[in-house]
């Protein structure tokens, strides 16, 4: 007990890679390589007791030295490679960017957004609760309702992993590069709620393989992405901290869940479903709302400025000022010599007409003749 408590004490490890992937990556990719880092930790997670088993023979003391001696070379090895990729990495920048960087870090030094990480770490506690609340009664109700064994139910739980594996290291990257992180989640609460009600309101031999397999794939959507919005709300110099916050709120609501989970189970064996799948329509419609009010508030985009060169036209007519016509001085007009041996009656007649039609004509096709006074006509 005092070894578990010293270890979760000591164990900030996700926290600080997560922040070291997010800093390493462009912000339109976080969700994508969080989903990857995360799928490395559900294989590690499934190998574990593998390797585990097959090392019993030599005593299972043996099994922690080896693992307290696995730990002490990745930090070793974490350090010693970090330092030189951060290093170079902060070198390359600088020399790339030069005086730019200092635009740059100055924008990193973007007010935090209290309001974002309040509510995805809400989201983020309550989606973590009601998955502890419902997914730690799955063997229990498995084996009630449809008389699943510990054989199968492994097996079930092996498949589910493995997909979830594959859907955060593949499926995550191909829909925030589409739809963005918020939409991503609102795909994935959306995706896993029918699996849910199906739960209770269905009953047949296949369903608890579909509804196992299905919502563990849709919450590896939910998960990295969720982290890659926290860390979106950091700057390089906090998202250590924020990160190791949201982990916290992680732990605690996947805590809390299993613990209220058996304690309703007791009364009803389907009101921990119910429960879980209410909860999961509030958080849908809150992710939802926060999408809605975030893209309406967001600032609209600016007008490209205007190419070298070119002259925008206006669309009505009505939109030439008489300064249009004078932006090329009598003086600097280039008059055709035979213009000048031409009748000043039929000059002046057709001056009068260029005039009438000016408003007509773009301003680069204007003839020289436009710009002409109209006394000069009759001098």
């Amino acid at each position: 007990m005092a070894g578990r408590l010293l270890l979760g004490c000591c164990g900030g490890l996700i926290p600080i890679c997560e922040a070291l992937v997010c800093e390493q990556a462009e912000k339109e990719h976080r969700a994508a390589e969080l989903g990857r880092m995360m799928a490395a930790m559900s294989l590690g997670g499934m190998a574990g007791p593998g390797f585990a088993s097959l090392l019993v023979p030599i005593g299972t003391a043996n099994i922690f030295y080896i693992t307290a001696a696995l730990a002490l070379v990745i930090w070793m090895w974490l350090i010693w490679s970090y330092g030189w990729i951060y290093y170079d990495h902060k070198a390359a920048g600088a020399q790339a960017m030069g005086s730019a960087g200092t635009a740059i870090a100055s924008q990193e030094d973007k007010p935090l957004s209290y309001r974002n990480l309040a509510f995805w770490c809400f989201v983020t506690f309550v989606s973590c609760a009601i998955a502890g609340l419902a997914v730690a009664m799955n063997p229990l109700f498995f084996l009630e309702q449809y008389g699943i064994a510990e054989k199968e139910m492994g097996i079930m739980f092996m498949v589910s992993g493995g997909l979830a594996i594959f859907a955060q290291s593949c499926l995550t990257g191909f829909f925030t590069a589409r739809f963005g992180n918020i939409l991503t989640i609102i795909i994935g609460q959306a995706c896993a709620l029918p699996f849910g009600f199906m739960l209770v309101l269905l009953h047949f031999p296949a369903l608890p393989w579909i509804c196992m397999v299905c919502s563990t794939m849709t919450g590896a959507l939910i998960n990295p992405t969720t982290a890659a919005e926290v860390a979106n709300t950091a700057t390089d110099k906090n998202r250590g901290s924020l990160m190791g916050i949201y982990q916290s709120v992680r732990a605690l609501g996947g805590s809390l869940g299993p613990v209220m989970g058996g304690r309703v189970y007791q009364h009803n064996i389907f009101l921990p479903f119910w429960i879980g799948n209410c909860w999961a329509v509030v958080i849908l419609a809150l992710s939802f709302s926060f999408y809605y009010f975030t893209t309406k508030s967001a600032p609209a985009a600016v007008d490209k400025p205007q190419e070298s060169g070119t002259t925008k036209l206006p669309s009505e007519p009505s939109e030439i000022s008489q300064d249009d016509n004078d932006t090329k001085p009598p003086s600097e007009t280039e008059i055709d010599p035979a213009e000048t041996q031409r009748d000043p009656e039929d000059s002046c007649s057709r001056h009068t007409s260029s005039v009438s039609h000016s408003r007509d004509r773009s301003l680069s096709g204007a003839s020289a003749e436009a710009y002409k006074p109209v006394e000069d006509c009759h001098a």
